[in-house]
Order: C-alpha cells, then sequence, then structure tokens
C-alpha cells in the first residue's frame, strides 16, 4: 500500500476531522438542529479522520499526488 499523507497533512486531518465531527453533535448551535446539517459536517470529518489512520488517501492516490516526503513502502 502506498503511503500518501505526509506527518503535518496527517495532523491537520484528524484536527480538522475531529472538530468537525464533535462540534455539531457537541454544540448545541441552531445551524446544526437539523439532521442533515449535521451529517453534511460530521461525515467528512470522520471520512478525514479515516483517510489519516491508515495515512492513505484515495483520491490523491489516483491523481499521483503525495505529502509524504519519505520513500513509499
Amino acid at each position: 500500500m502506498r503511503i500518501t499523507v505526509g506527518p503535518p497533512d496527517r495532523l491537520a486531518r484528524l484536527i480538522g476531522g475531529a472538530m468537525l465531527a464533535v462540534l455539531p453533535v457537541l454544540s448545541g448551535l441552531p445551524a446544526f438542529a437539523d439532521l442533515l446539517r449535521m451529517g453534511t459536517a460530521v461525515l467528512p470529518g470522520a471520512v478525514s479522520m479515516a483517510t489519516a489512520a491508515p495515512r492513505l488517501c484515495p483520491i490523491s492516490s489516483v491523481f499521483g499526488l503525495s505529502t509524504c516526503k519519505v520513500s513509499n513502502r
């Protein structure tokens, strides 16, 4: 498996994804009162964290992009 997510990108995905996944659920803001609106924030957050964990982004792989500076295995 080719690694396409480097350390800074991985950290940004984990922090940003966690914020997107947790903020709508815990904030109580009226903007997220609707389940559809909440899902539009939670889903991208979950996807972001899911691509950070294995350090693999399918979209980057398709386009041949990589933010990883070390040699790929």
